[in-house]
């Protein structure tokens, strides 16, 4: 039989080796898994467990993402005012205007 071109001699596709069904079947049930309690499960983790969760979500993100969470993290730090200021900021600011010969 002579086959056309583009056309298959198996409609319905290449069947796959076993590591590639069972792959299938996992990731099929898992997903119905998730459904199920997905979101309940990673919140209980990330309450009871929290090194734990964190290990999962950086499994989990592509490196590019974590990369560019660990930037803006360090940006967010870097331009907040620290605690010590945020605390005395009303006392810092009544000694500049204090008078030289008061403040000791």
């Amino acid at each position: 039989m002579t086959w056309q071109p583009g056309q298959s001699g198996n409609p319905a596709g290449r069947k796959g080796s076993k590591a590639e069904q069972l792959q299938r079947l996992f990731v099929s049930d898992m997903l119905n898994l998730w459904k199920e309690g997905g979101e309940p499960a990673l919140r209980r983790v990330m309450q009871t467990d929290p090194v734990s969760f964190c290990k999962l979500v950086s499994s989990v993100l592509p490196k590019a993402e974590i990369r560019k969470a660990e930037v803006i993290h360090s940006i967010e730090v870097t331009l907040r005012k620290p605690q010590w200021l945020q605390e005395n900021v009303s006392e810092v600011l009544a000694l500049e205007h204090e008078p030289i010969e008061n403040q000791g």
